[in-house]
């Protein structure tokens, strides 16, 4: 082994001759310190270790420049680390003062990466900022809270700086940046900071690349000095609440290529043509602000820069199209909710040379296509919200995303071509026909909608075989007929089956139960006749279950068990024939039970269209507060049954109550008979209760008058009896809520309860009312009792009588001092006592 080394260490000097080649040996480089401070590190964070790729590798026993995630300085056999690149490390904690020691520890870094992980602290690792030689620093998606660290500014070397999609919060001032005069580099985008903009960031003599999005900046965007010595070339400050104007001095910057001040309050008039001015733009964005882009007399595309790929003027006040048609590079024009009205001028599909891929000129007051016009080279096309009419425009084969939903097309091509197409939707036209079988051409739709038409006929088996790749599909609201098809595969991944409002018959078919992830089924307002698709009781992700108004029919017995209807907010089965008892297994509705932490919409997965994200979002019509209503958004906290106009009869499950999250409950128009559950008290989120139409006997319990977001309620047409419960609530609803049942009384209603009749404020389930409010009768019966006590005596011994006569009569006209009212007293007393006996008679 000697003889080895002492071979390699001569044959080291004989290659740098030769070869010229610089040769270091890497034998145990690290140094001890060094490997102490990474090992210290480690131990102080907490880490997924099944999931970590480099933390879980470093190893005590071996050389630390040789772990992963570690760079060494090894040119001058020195064994500094300088590198430490730990992203995505699956980190979820850390020993802050450890964490921030081991760090400081390595004061030879120049380059940091701990993005991708969740330190989950706002106390931020101090140690940090004592590494000045740090030039390269990336702590996005970190995790880090709290105000931003003043303390940045010690890190004079820094060329680059990520902060991206943190929690950091507080104002930044030109304290914090005004010594980085080496940084090039700047992200603090999706974080919560305030204030204004320190102007001393635009004057940064190095920054090229400046992203301020998603936070809560306010005032106005700061003036540039110095515009021909700054190298700026990008500026992010979208989603803010920057107002004012525009200004100028931004287009005297030679370098600029990329602006975005969308989503802001930016306002005033904004001169389109002054973009001449940055001959290097690419990417423009004033989307959505309160601006008013002017075109110029001329409307001329020479005044545009010819390098411009992305234009996105949406919500701008335009009331014309820009003349874009020579502009020989542009790929993305966005238009969208503006003014412009007339056709779209055919010189369109032609833009960026035929290069346009993405086209957006939804919520306009477009009427008609220019002309002759081919559409090609387009990946995107949105033209929904608009007034066009005639045929559907014909899109080429590799478009993948077309919406012209809220228009008034009136007819599918046969021919239409769907081969590419991932989203189609032509929803809320006035198509009418049969749906073409040309539209199973597309083979990689995840989303088709085709609802809210005049479209008739069968509709093709061949669509329900794409459920493989189909996400969504909506036909809904048509005159469609036939059965639903049986066909759907093992592996079907549909999310939403809307087929509400046709006239489908026949059954709903079981293959259903393999589409394992479907989150949304309205098969309402059809001509259904079937029994409970009691086979979907596992689907593990279904929310939304609606079969209101269909010919189902029998009872409910679906054996339930923990895990069934997990997820199930909105359970529509009104207006049809079922049968029996209701169920008495609400308590394993976990998501009505137990409700939901977070809060999000149910929609299909965003995809990704055009460098923006578009979310289909679910939309159901459901009974709530006495009228369908169409829910546009469906939060995953919005939770509802409705099991109205059937016929099921016996008393209301005591569980109900246990559906601590329930918003709507509507059980009217059945048979349903015995009292109202007093557990209904603990629904403390209901908003509507409708129990009208019933047999329900009893008295009203008096807890529902404790339900304060209770806004609907109908008892009406029951067998209710006894006192409306005086309370914060149930005086508040009209009289209709109450009427219909006759022996009812008290407020709000106008008959009013006998002095005889006993009020019973509350009482358990099953109760049959005949109990006895003591709180009235207890003083009586002891006024009674202790009476008892004084003529017993009088009645039985002389010299007690004697004794009556001669003084109490005396008292009594001392404190009286009327005679007939001695009477009164003793006359309401055999009064109180006779409404006793016949209480307990």
């Amino acid at each position: 082994m000697k003889i080895q080394l002492l071979t390699s260490l001569l044959l080291v000097p004989l290659f740098h001759i030769l070869f010229g080649l610089d040769i270091v040996l890497v034998l145990g480089q690290c140094l001890d310190d060094q490997k102490f401070f990474l090992l210290q590190f480690k131990n102080s964070v907490k880490f997924n270790s099944t999931l970590s790729s480099k933390l879980v590798s470093w190893d005590q026993s071996t050389d630390c420049c040789t772990w992963e995630g570690v760079t060494c300085n090894l040119s001058s056999n020195r064994g500094h680390v300088i590198g430490l690149d730990i992203n995505s490390e699956s980190i979820y904690g850390c020993l802050v003062k450890s964490t921030s020691n081991s760090l400081s520890g390595l004061r030879h870094l120049e380059s940091l990466n701990l993005a991708f992980n969740n330190f989950d602290t706002s106390k931020f690792p101090s140690g940090i900022f004592s590494l000045t030689a740090l030039t390269y620093l990336n702590l996005s998606i970190a995790g880090f809270r709290g105000n931003f660290p003043s303390s940045i500014a010690n890190l004079t070397q820094l060329v680059h700086l990520d902060f991206w999609a943190n929690n950091f919060s507080g104002i930044i001032s030109s304290t914090h940046f005004q010594n980085l005069v080496n940084l090039e580099y700047l992200d603090l985008g999706l974080n919560l900071l305030s204030g204004t903009i320190p102007s001393s960031l635009f004057g940064l003599p190095s920054l090229r690349k400046l992203f301020l999005s998603y936070n809560n900046f306010q005032g106005s965007v700061p003036k540039f000095t110095n515009t021909n010595l700054s190298p700026l070339e990008t500026l992010y400050a979208s989603w803010n609440n920057l107002s004012g104007p525009v200004p100028i001095s931004l287009f005297d910057l030679k370098n600029f290529s990329r602006l975005t001040l969308s989503h802001n309050k930016l306002s005033g008039k904004f001169h389109l043509q002054i973009l001449h001015r940055l001959s290097n733009l690419t990417y423009f964005n004033l989307s959505f602000n309160n601006l008013s882009v002017d075109l110029g007399h001329d409307n001329s595309s020479k005044f545009l820069p010819p390098s411009l790929k992305e234009l996105k003027l949406a919500s701008c006040r335009l009331q014309h199209f820009p003349e874009l048609r020579y502009l020989p590079s542009l790929i993305t024009l966005d238009l969208a909710e503006n003014q412009i009205s007339g056709a779209i001028p055919n010189w369109i599909w032609n833009v960026g040379n035929g290069g346009l891929r993405y086209l957006n000129l939804s919520v306009n007051q477009l009427h008609k296509l220019q002309e002759p016009y081919v559409i090609h080279n387009l990946s995107s096309i949105d033209l929904r919200c608009n007034h066009l009419r005639g045929e559907i425009p014909i899109p080429i084969e590799n478009i993948y995303f077309l919406d012209y939903s809220n228009n008034f097309f009136s007819s599918i091509p046969t021919n239409f071509n769907l081969t590419s197409a991932i989203f189609f939707s032509v929803s809320s036209n006035r198509l009418s026909g049969t749906i073409p079988v040309s539209m199973c051409s597309g083979t990689n739709l995840q989303l088709l909608d085709l609802s809210n038409n005049y479209l008739i006929g069968n509709i093709p088996s061949c669509l329900f075989e794409l459920s493989k790749s189909l996400g969504v599909l909506k036909l809904g609201n048509n005159s469609l007929t036939g059965n639903i098809s049986r066909i759907f595969s093992n592996d079907c991944g549909l999310e939403t089956l809307d087929l509400h409002g046709n006239l489908l018959k026949g059954s709903v078919p079981e293959s259903l139960a393999n589409c394992s992830k479907l989150e949304v089924l309205n098969l309402g307002d059809n001509r259904i006749n079937d029994r409970f698709p009691c086979f979907l009781k596992d689907s593990l992700h279904l929310h939304v279950l609606v079969l209101h108004s269909n010919l189902f029919h029998g009872e409910i017995r679906c054996q339930e068990k923990n895990g069934s209807w997990i997820n199930l907010q909105i359970y529509d089965i009104g207006s049809n024939h079922f049968t029996g008892n209701l169920s008495q297994n609400f308590l394993i509705w976990k998501a009505m039970k137990d409700g939901r932490n977070d809060v999000n919409i149910l929609g299909f997965e965003a995809l990704r269209f055009g460098g923006s994200r578009k979310t289909y979002q679910d939309a159901v019509t459901i009974s709530i507060k006495g009228k369908r209503l169409d829910l546009v958004k469906i939060l995953n906290i919005f939770t509802s049954i409705d099991i109205s106009n059937n016929h099921f009869q016996g008393n209301i499950p005591h569980t109900i109550g246990e559906l601590k999250s329930l918003v709507s409950l509507n059980l009217s128009h059945n048979t349903l008979s015995g009292s109202i559950p007093n557990s209904f008290g603990t629904l403390k989120l209901l908003e509507t209760l409708d129990l009208s139409e019933n047999k329900l006997t009893g008295k009203i319990p008096m807890e529902l008058g404790d339900i304060s977001f209770l806004e609907v309620l109908d008892l009406s047409n029951n067998q209710l009896t006894g006192k409306i419960p005086t309370g914060r609530q149930l005086q508040t609803f009209p009289e209709a809520s109450f009427e219909g049942n006759k022996e009812l009384c008290g407020p709000p209603l106008h008959i009013k309860c006998s002095r005889t009749a006993v009020t019973t404020a509350g009482y358990g389930d099953g109760d049959l009312g005949n109990s006895i409010n003591w709180e009235f009768v207890g003083p009586e019966v002891g006024f009674v009792v202790g009476l008892g006590t004084v003529i017993l005596p009088l009645i039985f011994y002389k010299r007690w009588r004697s004794y009556y006569y001669e003084h109490v009569d005396h008292i009594l006209f001392k404190v009286i001092r009327r005679k007939h009212q001695k009477k009164s007293i003793h006359g309401r007393i055999r009064s109180r006592y006779s409404r006793i006996e016949r209480a307990r008679s």
